[in-house]
């Protein structure tokens, strides 16, 4: 959907049903807030690939900032094995208030008698979990490029830009590469590998950087002179 419409394009359609609810909440007073129903099913590590990723940390802030405490609760159903990785890679930008409405079944534990059937009336829950309401979407699957809405040139630029977020490089048998990543303190490092022979390990390991307390004429001239003083530790 990304590739196929765009990122503005989606954000305008999530803004549109979030708009929907608002109306719907302020035309009756039984209404105060709604639920957000999230299947997981068929994610993969492609689904967590590096655009993907910021444009959920773009949604997810104009959400927060433009519809706040209209959230009732995010039930999260069929998560996969993967779920705990994807979790720990979106939740560094989803405020604390947010993240506990957040309630994650896997499998069919949505099924359970403690499950969607406590927060969703039993003639609202899709046909494809089980329930009677209809759904016309067909789930899964690629986006068939002769739907895309934008032009093919488009496609093709923006996909060349995304994958200028990735480097490649040939290694020869026992050969080492180091990349270094500048991150802040409460910061999350992501990284996925593309193989095409043999196999690879990887290591990770942490340095900061501080400078020693001294006069502000002395600091001036360190850092004109681009010095730091690196405190390695063990690696991860």
């Amino acid at each position: 959907m990304l590739r196929a419409v765009g990122e503005d394009a989606l954000l305008r359609h999530a803004l549109f049903i979030c708009e929907q609810g608002i109306q719907k909440t302020n035309a009756t007073s039984k209404i105060s807030s709604w639920t957000l129903l999230i299947d997981l099913e068929g994610l993969n590590l492609r689904h967590l690939w590096a655009p993907a990723r910021m444009a959920m940390r773009r949604f997810t802030e104009v959400m927060e900032q433009n519809y706040p405490e209209t959230l009732g609760v995010v039930l999260i159903v069929q998560a996969p094995r993967l779920f705990p990785l994807a979790w720990t890679l979106v939740k560094s930008f989803i405020n604390e208030n947010t993240r506990r409405k957040c309630l994650v079944y896997a499998g069919n534990d949505y099924l359970e008698e403690d499950g969607i059937h406590s927060y969703i009336h039993h003639e609202a829950i899709p046909d494809f979990l089980g329930g009677p309401c209809p759904c016309d979407i067909e789930c899964n699957g690629l986006v068939p490029r002769e739907e895309y809405t934008r032009s093919t040139e488009d496609v093709l630029e923006r996909e060349a830009g995304l994958q200028s977020l990735y480097k490649s490089l040939t290694l020869k048998r026992g050969e080492l590469h180091e990349v270094t990543v500048e991150a802040d303190v409460d910061g999350v490092i992501t990284w996925d590998f593309d193989t095409v022979l043999g196999e690879l390990q990887f290591t990770v390991s942490h340095r900061s950087y501080t400078q020693p307390r001294c006069n502000s004429s002395l600091a001036a001239m360190v850092e004109m002179a681009g010095i730091t003083y690196p405190l390695v530790s063990e690696p991860l």
